[in-house]
């Protein structure tokens, strides 16, 4: 009788911790989506620094969300007359993940870097190029993956978030 009693206070707990774990996934999912409470999107700040942080998250994760966003913002910031400096930096952000200096000077990282490179200038000398920008993300991912996969704790993915 006492385990039986322990079991159905058992299950009952653990739906308790269900409800609370839906709930919290859906703070959660508030919190990363760019809408509100209320269903709206959030307006994005037509500012440098908002341009700046689109581009580094795109040049991280390659979403397509924060590239949108960033020519939504260098749009804004053109017709306020300004012309800020508009970039890719997934290289650049590339060359400070290796943990080790010598790795990426190994041929296999150098290819990958090289590859990455030239998709990446083509896609800064023509942003309004949307095959440069759907080949830049295909290779970027390719790239990604491949320095995960050859060089593990040698290669630390800037996309992807933690205390390292």
């Amino acid at each position: 009788m006492k385990f039986a009693t322990l079991a159905l206070i058992g299950a009952a707990s653990a739906v308790q911790v269900s409800d609370n774990q839906q709930m919290l996934y859906d703070i959660m999912a508030l919190q990363t989506s760019q809408v509100d409470a209320n269903g709206c999107p959030i307006p994005l700040a037509i500012t440098e620094d908002e341009l700046a942080y689109q581009l580094g998250e795109f040049s991280r994760n390659f979403n397509m969300d924060n590239w949108d966003n960033a020519m939504k913002v260098k749009a804004g910031l053109a017709k306020a007359g300004k012309t800020p400096k508009f970039a890719v930096t997934t290289k650049e952000l590339y060359d400070k993940s290796f943990s080790f200096p010598k790795v990426r000077n190994y041929d296999y990282a150098v290819e990958q870097m090289n590859e990455l490179e030239h998709y990446e200038d083509n896609l800064n000398n023509n942003l309004s190029n949307k095959l440069a920008l759907t080949r830049f993300v295909e290779v970027a991912k390719k790239v990604r993956a491949n320095l995960n996969d050859k060089y593990d704790i040698g290669f630390i993915d800037p996309g992807v978030e933690g205390d390292w």
